[in-house]
């Protein structure tokens, strides 16, 4: 697919949440989720763009974690607002970060400073899923990379 289809086709999946927004969530609310929105539109081209320009390497640095951005921004901002997306999102995504604190931060302690540094609420949970963006992005592109190194070609050659 080419660039415009893909932001145009991104455009308009938020741009559906950013109307549903624009009646049901506070002033306030509309506008995170309108920024939230446009953001993950531009996440997505410059997604299109490392992918295209920049080779594997830089696909996989920087155009995964574009993409999970333009996935989880836009409804993590809209739970935010919103009592029925929050009773879904927020829980799990407190969840997600203790278990990531319990877990894989306990190596010199990190997990102490960070929880002494930081209060899991209101915009935060934005920061922490654009934070997880980079790890689950590499994540993913670490697996495509695997799948299209173990692949059969077509031509004999692995």
């Amino acid at each position: 697919m080419g660039l415009l289809a893909i932001v145009a086709a991104v455009a308009v999946a938020w741009s559906a949440l950013t109307a549903l927004a624009w009646g049901n969530l506070p002033a306030a609310g509309f506008k995170a989720v309108l920024t939230a929105s446009v953001v993950a539109t531009a996440s997505a081209g410059l997604a299109w763009g490392t992918a295209r320009v920049g080779g594997r390497r830089l696909t996989l640095l920087a155009a995964y974690p574009f993409v999970v951005a333009a996935i989880f921004l836009p409804p993590v901002t809209a739970a935010l607002f919103s009592p029925t997306l929050g009773e879904v999102i927020l829980p799990r995504s407190t969840s997600i970060a203790a278990w990531i604190l319990d877990n894989v931060l306990v190596v010199g302690d990190l997990n102490a400073v960070v929880r002494q540094q930081f209060d899991l609420s209101g915009f935060a949970f934005v920061a922490m899923w654009s934070g997880f963006a980079v790890p689950i992005g590499w994540g993913l592109g670490l697996l495509v990379t695997f799948a299209n190194a173990v692949r059969p070609h077509g031509d004999g050659r692995r």
